[in-house]
């Protein structure tokens, strides 16, 4: 479906081509039944598993692609360049895509495809991880999706365990591949079983590793010389014929996943019984004879263009006009057609241009290995925090244990082939084990938790957490150091800018307001005080971005561009804590920055933030969503004018800001560091314990609700009735707490507000009365542990100020909500947090 064309020196390659003929021909029948007939038809349980094309093209792309690296590896020499291969695979499937999808697109009227979200999604071979927008775009594409995470697997594999495991390392190492593909079928299988989990987690590229691993072992088996004779190749071949034959008489019985596991197996093995021959030099002449090589060098193009051909033949009512045989010679032959121009005038002019960039990019000088394995770490851990937001911010089960099995993979395969996969450094090593130790005494609290699901989540996210920190420590003090601070901030404006374009142009992005959020800023995370904390989190990295002296003029000014929008996103989620959070983190961005341009760049935001803002709570459709789409677009249309404004005169506010760089402005000496650290945390933890401490709190009770700026002049709120609540309960079990997820039973016993409540809305007090003095040991001397290690880093180098301030925006939040519960902000805060230890960690810098 995307290999390239087999090398002309190796022609018992060629059978490829007409092995991917025959794929595609099968999903083009399989097609073809369903459009016409709904697979109502003669020989129905036949046609309904020519599906088997797919698994024929995973088996095919694991072979072909990996086949020079095995072979290099065999013959003892250098493998070659992943840069070459990376360039040549976006070469083959992405001009292709891309060309097919506007068109068919507008054809077919699929106004999805327009959308931000869906240039996203279907542009960036995202749609397969959403059930809205599975079959969206060209339907059939989820595949090319599979396709690209495995493209990635392979450069990785190559890289890592295919470059220092053993010979017979690498065999074992795709066989455990396999095997947890398996183990991820059955899984997740259960889970949609139970309909805990959606259908789709089905086809997600875990799902389809095992058969693009076989491919790999074929190719392994081939590189060191395995041949088979014609006769067994005949064989084998006739067995995949017979098998699925077989397949099509019998009805495996049990549920989803005993079905679904048993398909899967089955086609996995006929599919690896039609490639084995091919790739050991014993396949059949029909594979290599011209019309199937002619045919399989063209199914890239058939299999993009043909599903939509046949949804608008039957549009026009073709077959009624021309009867079936009409409508099935007319669809092949356009697609035929199709293929045909694609591959003509844009795939093999895209091909060629890909090998050319890939040599030249190949002729640049390498980073060593464990320098692009720390990289590919950190893009892993910097990218997890935003993909996430987009899940519900990863409050629910799925999003969190897909994400964690992606970190804890990539801590994996840091641990074998990373440059420094364990620290040296105290803070770093304490901070780990002590956040280690609570997460295990979250899994040993489980024996008396009251609420065993709540429990279990509790322990998902701290296992997700604890790898997002030790990915962090282990690559983010190397090579990608300067563009940390960068990439959080980014994440935060794609985040909240999403959040903003969904309420200043409804006509792009129809986001959902859910009824508890009244109006305020809450999507994509589902919370408007997480959307405030990302806000005021983003804020200040765009601040100390602008007040680095040593960062580029570009990339400070456009921190300073992004200022006046997140504090229009900060604002409009009217989150009180997130205002407070953001004046903290900008006051210590401004104390920690190398000079004085971080004065002023906070100045310049905040000023440049305040017309948008106020135009913004003169508006009812920008303030809190409100009217019909017609005027709400209207109103849209004024605030992007003078956010827009706003936002370029702060780019052109760069000169300024930059006049202040080293002007001896206010600024925190590096010795006092520590000092101010303490002092902090302590004014936090004192605030606290004067207010719970109250009978009453002041103004207890429920500040006006939703979008307006009454509440943020009131101290009302529930909070203090949570934490005298939870304060009891750490008082009933002071050693050993309720029990993680405790709390909801604990409040509905003792509540004296009629109000549904799961936590505490504190990570302090919660902790206290969830899991004990034990619990909350363990996370004060991780606190503990990480201010000691921003000391460290900020003698060590002023790129630790920014990542000092946004972790201090987290921390003041989290004591008075429950941002430990939403990964989407507590991710990006833990990677500042790993920042700063590994910034200890590393080596000694010349302070500015």
């Amino acid at each position: 479906m995307a290999a390239a064309p087999p090398a002309p020196d190796r022609p018992h390659l060629h059978g490829f081509d007409g092995l991917r003929a025959l794929a595609a021909g099968a999903i083009v029948v399989y097609h073809l039944a369903f459009v016409l007939a709904g697979f109502d038809v003669v020989g129905r349980d036949w046609i309904t598993r020519l599906n088997i094309g797919v698994p024929i093209f995973f088996v095919i792309s694991g072979a072909l692609l990996y086949l020079p690296f095995a072979l290099a590896r065999a013959e003892g020499r250098g493998h070659p360049s992943l840069r070459d291969y990376a360039a040549r695979r976006v070469a083959r499937i992405g001009p292709a895509y891309w060309v097919a999808l506007p068109i068919i697109a507008l054809v077919l009227g699929l106004s999805g495809v327009f959308t931000l979200e869906g240039l996203v999604r279907y542009g960036l071979f995202l749609q397969i991880y959403s059930p809205a927008t599975f079959t969206g775009g060209i339907g059939q594409a989820w595949t090319l999706d599979v396709e690209v995470v495995l493209y990635a697997f392979l450069a990785l594999w190559v890289a890592t365990i295919g470059a220092v495991a053993t010979r017979r390392g690498e065999i074992a190492g795709l066989v455990a591949v396999i095997a947890l593909s398996l183990a991820w079928k059955v899984v997740v299988g259960r889970l949609v079983a139970d309909g805990d989990a959606d259908l789709t987690l089905l086809a997600w590229p875990p799902a389809w590793a095992d058969q693009f691993a076989l491919g790999m072992l074929l190719a392994v088996a081939a590189a060191r010389g395995v041949a088979l004779r014609p006769v067994t190749g005949a064989v084998l071949t006739g067995a995949a014929a017979a098998g699925f034959l077989l397949l099509g008489a019998l009805d495996p019985q049990g549920g989803i996943m005993v079905r679904n596991l048993t398909d899967h197996v089955a086609k996995t093995a006929i599919a690896v019984a039609l490639v084995a021959p091919v790739a050991l030099r014993a396949a059949p002449a029909l594979w290599s004879s011209t019309p199937m090589r002619w045919l399989g060098i063209r199914s890239y193009g058939v299999y993009l263009w043909h599903l939509a051909v046949m949804i608008q033949l039957d549009r026009w009512d073709a077959q009624d006009r021309i009867g079936t045989v009409g409508f099935v010679v007319v669809a092949v032959a356009v697609s035929v057609g199709l293929g045909w121009a694609s591959w003509v005038l844009i795939e093999r002019p895209s091909i060629g241009i890909g090998r050319t960039l890939g040599k030249a990019w190949a002729r640049r000088p390498a980073p060593p290995r464990a320098v692009a394995v720390d990289v590919g770490g950190a893009i892993v851990v910097l990218g997890c925090g935003p993909v996430i937001a987009f899940a519900s911010g990863g409050f629910f089960d799925t999003a969190r244990l897909v994400a964690a099995v992606i970190v804890w993979s990539a801590v994996g395969v840091v641990a074998v082939a990373g440059s420094r996969p364990w620290p040296t450094d105290l803070p770093a090593r304490a901070a780990i084990a002590a956040l280690a130790l609570l997460v295990a005494w979250t899994g040993i609290a489980l024996d008396w938790a009251p609420v065993a699901e709540s429990a279990v989540d509790d322990v998902q996210r701290g296992l997700l957490y604890l790898g997002v920190l030790v990915l962090s420590v282990a690559t983010l003090g190397g090579a990608a150091r300067r563009y940390v601070l960068p990439v959080h901030a980014l994440g935060a404006i794609v985040v909240v800018g999403y959040g903003l374009v969904g309420r200043l142009a409804p006509w792009l992005i129809d986001v959902t307001q859910t009824a508890s959020s009244a109006g305020r800023l809450e999507q994509p995370l589902t919370y408007w005080n997480a959307m405030g904390l990302l806000a005021a989190m983003g804020l200040t990295a765009c601040v100390s971005l602008a007040g680095d002296p040593t960062r580029r003029a570009a990339m400070r000014g456009a921190a300073l561009a992004a200022g006046p929008a997140l504090v229009l996103g900060l604002w409009l989620s009217f989150s009180r804590g997130g205002i407070v959070a953001a004046l903290a983190g900008l006051a210590a961005a401004a104390l920690l920055a190398p000079g004085g341009a971080a004065v002023r760049a906070a100045l310049a935001v905040v000023v440049l933030g305040v017309p948008p803002s106020l135009m913004a709570s003169a508006l009812d459709g920008v303030r809190a969503a409100e009217g019909g789409l017609s005027s709400r677009a209207l109103e849209g249309a004024l605030e992007i004018g003078i956010l827009v404004l706003c936002c370029v005169l702060a780019a052109r506010a760069r000169g300024w800001v930059a006049d202040g760089d080293g002007r001896g402005a206010p600024r925190l000496r590096v010795q006092h560091a520590g000092v101010v650290v303490a002092g902090a945390v302590v004014v936090v933890l004192a605030a606290l314990a004067v207010v719970v401490g109250l009978e009453r709190g002041p103004g207890v009770g429920t500040p006006q609700t939703g979008a307006t700026a009454d509440r943020l002049a009131s101290t009302d709120s529930n909070r203090y009735a949570y934490w005298r609540v939870a304060l009891g309960a750490a008082e009933d079990d002071p050693l050993t707490g309720t029990g993680p997820g405790g709390f909801a039973v604990v409040w509905l016993r003792d509540r004296d507000i009629d109000e549904p409540v799961r936590d505490a809305h504190s990570l302090p007090i919660e902790t206290l009365a969830e899991l004990g003095l034990v619990g909350l040991l363990f996370l004060l001397a991780f606190a503990a542990a990480i201010g000691m290690g921003a000391v460290r880093a900020r003698r060590t180098t002023a790129l630790a100020a920014g990542p000092a301030s946004v972790t201090l925006v987290w921390a003041i939040h989290a004591c008075v909500d429950w941002d430990w519960e939403m990964p989407a902000v507590t991710i990006p805060a833990l990677t500042a947090m790993g920042f700063l230890l590994a910034l200890a960690d590393g080596p000694q810098e010349a302070q500015p």
